[in-house]
């Protein structure tokens, strides 16, 4: 299969004093599936030995739900960025590729009640990660 007409969104949550996460959900032709790694940070707050890396089965539903959610938040029309000074909270980029586009969204700790945080929460939430909500900043 031709890697170009497979459908692709990775979410790179990095948090200030927290593991490094990255999360991908990518469609290749009926074929669904999530991958998601994390790495530990040295003592300099960078990250250093990749922790945890694993993948599994999604059902048609579940690709269906999050694209429903990229079309609520109008990802593909979004600012790249928005300039928000935070010292210690985080970065929450979702990228999108499609055969015809790419598109990338970097947001600073958004907030739990907006709807670009519940897009990338569904994706967190699609994983085995055990994080807690305090930690979801």
């Amino acid at each position: 299969m031709d890697k170009s007409q497979n459908e692709v969104f990775r979410f790179t949550w990095l948090r200030s004093f927290e593991d490094p996460i990255a999360i991908r959900i990518e469609k290749h032709g009926e074929s669904y599936l999530i991958f998601w790694k994390s790495c530990s940070l040295d003592n300099e707050n960078n990250p250093a030995k990749l922790k945890v890396t694993k993948q599994k089965r999604i059902d048609k539903q579940t690709w269906d739900e999050f694209q429903s959610r990229i079309s609520q938040i109008d990802f593909w029309y979004l600012k790249t960025n928005e300039i928000v000074f935070d010292n210690d909270g985080s970065n929450w980029i979702l990228e999108g590729k499609t055969p015809e586009k790419y598109h990338v969204v970097d947001r600073s700790s958004p907030k739990s009640e907006s709807a670009f945080y519940q897009c990338c929460d569904f994706l967190i939430e699609l994983t085995n990660l055990k994080i807690k909500n305090r930690n979801k900043y």
